[in-house]
Parts: structure tokens; sequence; C-alpha cells
């Protein structure tokens, strides 16, 4: 970062600055990726053979997954799974109206994905349509006839040639073997009234050649081994060999009109070796395409006129590559803010879907020019960091935030003395934006240390993870730490109301047990209790006012409740002061529970 009133110049390495508007710094500082060349010993060009491979960080990440759980694979955060296919995802539609992915199809069977957690499709951007489109082709959401579309990649051409050294001004004449170089130049297609049609650059590198060795061979062709090193050690260097390669951008599809874009990802009719369709890939540069071509083209020509320098100039190679030959495919799944015109949202999950990610280049709606993959790789570390830190929960209007899913804030566990053996009560992790209830050897109690206000409405949202979990919501009781328990967890329990979350109903399957109960004292029978199955999130509205309680559950009122007293807790249910304040709490029982959106607001 610059300091306050340091030249922007620095970051460029230009000397000045002068006569450079500021618009022309700002553009300046939009540096692409960089083109380089190794040209350490013992000779230039020489790169790593693993420079693109991801084996070594899978391999690393395995083995720190293994040591911090000591081997125990039941707890591992992160495992490769070796020789499996990936066919497609089994969705459901959850009640929200949204889908939620629930396990992947694999050659080696179907695996459950854990309640909670999310799905990233990172296969290219080909394969990532077509495993989208294979997974919701008999659903009706929303964005399907956009899955596919907007397919595009680069324009490139290639030119290779050779010049004599003496083209080339400032070599010295005592050097046998010439450096390897590269050079990066930025470029617009305009059409004759000056209207932009797109941008190309020209990545241009050169290497001392004799007859057969040129820049190419140099950077991109060769495979290390003695002889050829020997041959470039020994040799002597009387041309340059320069190749001038073009890239240019299609251009993406009209947003309100993918559809029309002649380039897509289609599922063909025909399967592969796994019984599932192939894509069908149609691919077709447009008018506008070919126009920008032709310019990057004569643009390269110009180029090689000049460094020729009126030598004697050889034409190596001089072509055009096919369309989608170049890996620097994009945009089939397109991001964007708008669900009816884009794929996915700014994080990479699909838009009406709950947990399903993309990842990589299929995002970006434009290519530019320049290799995507940056800009694909910068996109997938965001999405990561989103799904394992989302951002602060924001509450809904008019309420106040109680967890805003990174801290814990004011919030405190419960203790237990003098119960050797049962002195553990359970914990809550904080685990992407939620709290992961975790129970231990009696029941526990996760409490707000803010007192309520005297009448209020608490919002939540809570997850079961099992068919038998049991926990529960606690409003409106005494201070755990001031009435003299062993266990503060009780505290709870003997002054104020769980509302319960159990859907067995324990020990009685009665109604006064089961989720949505005033526990043990009025069962949710005022309206039609919808649970929503375990992986989904079910939303509690609990209405504290005065001697009346109301608990909606999922938007439908399920239990109205009016308290007329308790002869064995006489505080039970008295309205929090600020001689007696009130507080509410989340329980750790049986099994792993998850809560998340906490909010409440005073009436």
């Amino acid at each position: 970062m610059l300091k306050p009133g340091a030249d922007p110049g620095q970051l460029l390495g230009l000397d000045s600055t002068a006569g450079l508007s500021a618009n022309d710094l700002k553009n300046l500082l939009k540096l692409e990726a960089p083109l380089a060349v190794q040209a350490r010993p013992p000779h230039a060009g020489f790169f790593p053979l693993n420079k693109f491979s991801t084996v070594p960080l899978l391999v690393k990440a395995a083995r720190t997954a293994f040591t911090d759980v000591n081997g125990d694979d039941a707890k591992k955060e992160f495992m490769v799974l070796p020789d499996t296919h990936v066919k497609s995802l089994r969705t459901t539609q959850t009640g929200s109206g949204t889908w939620r992915v629930v396990g992947v199809d694999t050659s080696s069977g179907l695996i459950d994905l854990a309640p909670g957690g999310s799905i990233v499709i990172a296969l290219g951007t080909i394969e990532s349509a077509r495993l989208a489109l294979l997974t919701f082709s008999s659903t009706a959401i929303p964005t399907l006839p956009l899955m596919g579309k907007n397919l595009i990649a680069h324009l490139r051409s290639n030119l290779v040639i050779r010049v004599p050294r003496a083209a080339i001004a400032g070599l010295s004449a005592t050097t046998n073997e010439l450096q390897t170089s590269a050079l990066f130049v930025k470029c617009r297609a305009k059409k004759p009234n000056g209207d932009l049609i797109g941008h190309f650059h020209l990545q241009i590198t050169a290497t001392g050649g004799g007859n057969t060795v040129g820049s190419e061979d140099e950077l991109f062709r060769k495979v290390p081994d003695v002889d050829f090193f020997e041959q470039l050690r020994t040799s002597t260097d009387t041309n340059v060999a320069i190749a001038i390669r073009g890239i240019g951008e299609m251009a993406a599809a009209d947003f309100n009109n993918p559809a029309a874009h002649p380039s897509r990802v289609e599922l063909d009719p025909r399967n592969d070796e796994y019984g599932v369709r192939r894509a069908l890939v149609t691919i077709t540069a447009t008018q506008r395409d070919n126009d920008l071509w032709t310019i990057m083209d004569a643009t390269m020509a110009q180029v090689a006129s000049i460094f020729a320098n009126g030598q004697p100039m050889q034409t190596l190679q001089s072509n055009r590559d096919g369309l989608g030959t170049t890996h620097h495919e994009t945009g089939t799944l397109w991001m964007g803010t708008d669900p009816t015109k884009s794929v996915t949202d700014d994080a990479g999950r699909f838009h009406h879907t709950e947990n399903l990610y993309a990842a990589g280049p299929c995002l970006s709606p434009s290519i530019g020019s320049p290799n995507p993959m940056l800009t694909g790789i910068a996109l997938a570390r965001r999405t990561g960091d989103r799904i394992m830190t989302p951002p602060a929960f924001i509450a809904d209007p008019g309420f106040e935030a109680l967890f805003d899913g990174g801290t814990v804030g004011d919030w405190k566990m419960s203790t237990i003395r003098n119960q050797p053996g049962r002195d553990n009560p359970g914990t809550f992790l904080i685990r992407r934006g939620v709290f992961e209830g975790h129970p231990g050897t009696d029941i526990g109690l996760l409490w707000l240390a803010r007192p309520t206000p005297p009448r209020f409405v608490l919002r939540l949202q809570w997850m079961m993870t099992a068919p038998d979990d049991n926990s529960g919501v606690f409003v409106s009781f005494l201070h755990p730490e001031e009435q003299g328990y062993d266990n503060t967890a009780y505290v709870a329990v003997n002054f104020g109301f769980e509302v319960q979350i159990d859907e067995l109903a324990r020990p009685d399957n009665a109604p006064i047990h089961r989720t949505g109960a005033i526990y043990s004292f009025k069962g949710p029978t005022d309206g039609p209790l919808i649970v929503r199955p375990v992986g989904e999130w079910n939303q509690y509205e609990i209405t504290v006012d005065g001697a009346d309680l109301t608990v909606a559950l999922n938007a439908q009122i399920v239990n109205r409740f009016h308290f007329t007293g308790d002869p064995q807790s006489p505080q039970r249910g008295l309205a929090s002061t600020p001689a007696k304040p009130r507080f509410v709490g989340l329980q750790t029982h049986t099994g792993t529970v998850l809560f998340r959106n906490i909010q409440w607001k005073a009436l």
C-alpha cells in the first residue's frame, strides 16, 4: 500500500509520472498476470516439472488432517477418495423452496453428505457445467435453462520468426548464449469509427537460437535431458528466435438473452463409460470475434517487422489455434446478483440452492485476454473463505443480532462442580457461522449473559444432524451462576421454559415432550407441526409476553401457552427486571444440534 502523498509510479517502476493523467495511472495500475521466464542456472527456461500439479497440495492437506485427529477417520476434515468418478449429485427440494444437495452418486456408490455440509463443483468449465446439467435436468430449478450457456474461450494466433542477431541492438558480441526474455503487450481492437471491439494481448518471448532451437522450444516444448542441456551449453547464438502469441477475448453472451449465444455446453444423448450423458460442446466464433482476430493477426505481423528492424526475417510458424484448444474456457456457470440472469451468486453458490457451489473460471461472466486461471483461483479462495467463514450475520429489520456467526460474544457455557465423572456439560463449537452443540456427561447450557427485555421476541434457526437429536431453547430463567447450583444448566430447567427440540418426544412420546412443546407444560397443539428433516434448517420464533408464550415453527404458530404459576418454582415465569434479570440459552443434551441467526427484539 502506498503511503499518503507517495507517487503511484513507484508501483510501476516509473522514474516519473509527468504527463500521465489520473485515468492513465489507474489504467496502468490494472496489472495483468505477469509473463515471466525462469532465468537461474543451469539454464534459463528450465521450469519445475510439477509446476501445475495439485498432487503435493492434496497430499499435504491429507497428512495434516490425519495428524490433527490422530488418525481417526471419523473425525478427519479432509480425505482424498481414489479411483472414484462423480456421476451426479443427489438433491432434494426443501420446504423453503430451494434445492439442497444430500449426496454424491459415484462409480463407487452413493456418498451421503453430512448434515450442514456443502458441495463444491470444481471440475473445469466443461465438466462443471455437465455435472450441473446432469444434477438438475429433471428438476424445476429456475436457472436450468441458463446452465452451460455463455461458453467462451480465447482466440489465439502464433507467429514465430527468426532474425539475425544484428537486428537486436545492444547485444554484447562477447556473449555466446543469450538470455531468454519475455514481453507482455496489452492491446485494444477498435472499429474504424473508434468503437471498441474487444481486448487482446501479445505474449512475446525471445531467445538465442541456432537452426533448430526457438523460443517455443526453449520455454514450452523441451524436456530437460543431459544431451539437450549440453547442446544449449555449448551453442553460439547467431540468431534470435522470437515467438509472438496473440490472445484475444471471445465475446460474452448478452445476459438478457444468453440462449442466443452460439457457444454452449449441453447434454449429449450418448452415455459415457459410467452410464451418464456426455457433454456436447458447441464453440463458434461470432463476427465480432473474427473482426478482433483479424486485427490481432495484423498487429502481430507489424510487431514482427519491428523486431526484424530491416534485417532478413524467417517465418518459422504462422497459424491460428483452434477454438477450445487452449484450456482457457470460462463462463458456463457465470455469477451475478440477478438470479434470472445468472447461474451462481457472488460467492459461487448456485442460485436457488442452499449448499451447492462452483469454483474456477466457469464462474466468470466474461473472459478478457489473460489466462483466466488466476481469476479462477482467486474466486475459489474467496468461495472457500465464504463457506468456512460466512459474512457476519445481520439481524432482520427491527431485531438485534445475538450471535454474529464468528465470535462467542456474550455467550457463556454452564459449569458443573462436585460431580466426579459427570462434570462435563458439553460444549458449543463455532463452525461455518453456526453454534454446533456437543453433549457431555450431563446436560449443558450455552446462555447469553445479557438480560432479556421484559417482553420480547426471540428468533433463531436450528438443524438436527441425526433423527435422535435432543436439544432445546430456554427462555426467561434466572442468572445461572447466582443460584448455588452444582450444574448451572439446571437453573434454566427449574426457573425458565424450554421450547423443545426432540422428534422422538422422550421419554414417553407425549406431545409435551415433542418439538415445539413448552417442555412438560404444553404440547404443540395449536397449529400444523411441520418439522423439516435432518440436514434442513428450522426456524423458531418465540414470543415472551408476560405470562403468555407463543411458539412459531417455520412460520406456523404451533403453541400458545398461558402460564398460571408453578408452586414448586414460584420464581418461574416472571418478567425480566433490573433487580431480577432473566436470560435465554441453548441446551446440549443428545446428539449434535446446530443453531444460527439468533436475534431478538423488545416488544
